[in-house]
């Protein structure tokens, strides 16, 4: 197989254009594909077509333990990033959807610090977590990519702040 054979295979597959239109558009469309009921697949390509293809995906926090510091940090690309997800997502139903978000652009480069629930089981069931997820992309080719995804959960000692709970609490 010669280089340019090699280059073709790692492109995304071709978005929607509503999907890629904005960050916003990309953020919203992101909590969109990873949410689903259990045993349902995903839409996975629609899902890769989001992400420049060297993203990294981050946490410092992992739910298991969320008291923990962050002294060990969490790095998935989109192939791990997938292959983990899929099974976690998958098991009872999984929701995550938009609380709150700040954007901040700059010619072609942005930034979503966008809050989350996330729910087991329905998408109605009460929230089983809350947090952050810093965004960053940039726009190249008439469209916008994902190139970062970095997140922390909250906890009782490290909340969300209003500026970005989006009114979800009292």
């Amino acid at each position: 197989m010669n280089d340019r054979t090699e280059e073709l295979r790692s492109l995304p597959p071709a978005p929607r254009p509503d999907d890629v239109a904005s960050p916003e558009a990309a953020v919203l469309a992101l909590y969109d594909l990873i949410s689903g009921p259990a045993g349902v697949e995903r839409d996975w390509v629609r899902l890769r077509s989001l992400f420049d293809p060297r993203v990294r995906f981050l946490i410092g926090r992992w739910l298991a333990d969320p008291h923990r510091p962050c002294d060990v940090v969490y790095e998935w690309d989109l192939d791990a990033f997938v292959v983990e997800g899929r099974a976690f997502w998958q098991a009872e139903g999984f929701w995550e959807s938009q609380v709150g978000a700040r954007v901040e652009k700059f010619g072609n480069v942005a930034h979503v610090f966008s809050s989350y629930e996330s729910r087991i089981g329905s998408p109605s069931a009460e929230p089983v977590g809350r947090g952050v997820n810093s965004i960053q992309l940039l726009r190249h080719a008439d469209r916008w990519w994902i190139v970062a995804v970095a997140w922390d959960v909250e906890t009782p000692e490290h909340r969300i702040p209003a500026r970005l709970d989006g009114g979800s609490r009292g």
